[in-house]
């Protein structure tokens, strides 16, 4: 489902920054065939230079972006996911306060994608989403805390 979710998403930020259609912006048709399996528009020249145009508002510093880019390269844009370059924005991202770029660190952490495991700073991003209101680090953090792992078992926490 995020196989074919961040690329529209992708598709439409790049849209709004530009003012324009994404017919006028790809020379694609929104009803073109020329997607790959996973829904997600195969990459070309013109296609490149928007994704480059992407990358340059995520390295300006855009958090949003950011978390979007390291979704992309979380599930795999055209072949295999490239955790290492996720952990990279997701950090970037959660570094300026995104909290779902926060509790996606989080699971790379908890699950060694891209980087070690590391059981303390999987709880570190998750309390940080967490204390944002991002429910799913929430509940990861409950059972962290209901089961004892990693922090003192706590009920009430």
């Amino acid at each position: 489902m995020s196989e074919i979710i961040i690329p529209l998403i992708l598709a439409l930020i790049i849209c709004l920054i530009y003012n324009k259609p994404l017919e006028e912006l790809t020379n694609i048709s929104t009803t073109d065939n020329r997607l790959n399996s996973h829904g997600i528009i195969n990459e070309s020249a013109y296609q490149r230079e928007e994704f480059d145009e992407f990358v340059k508002l995520a390295e300006a510093g855009d958090n949003t972006v950011q978390y979007i880019l390291a979704k992309h390269y979380y599930s795999g844009k055209d072949e295999k996911p490239d955790y290492e370059k996720a952990v990279y924005w997701y950090t970037k991202s959660a570094e300026q306060g995104h909290f779902m770029a926060q509790c996606e660190l989080g699971r790379c952490y908890l699950e060694g994608k891209g980087v070690n495991k590391n059981l303390n700073m999987a709880i570190y991003w998750y309390r940080k989403a967490a204390e944002q209101g991002d429910v799913d680090a929430q509940y990861n953090l409950g059972n962290f805390y209901g089961c004892g792992v990693g922090v003192e078992k706590d009920y009430v926490e």
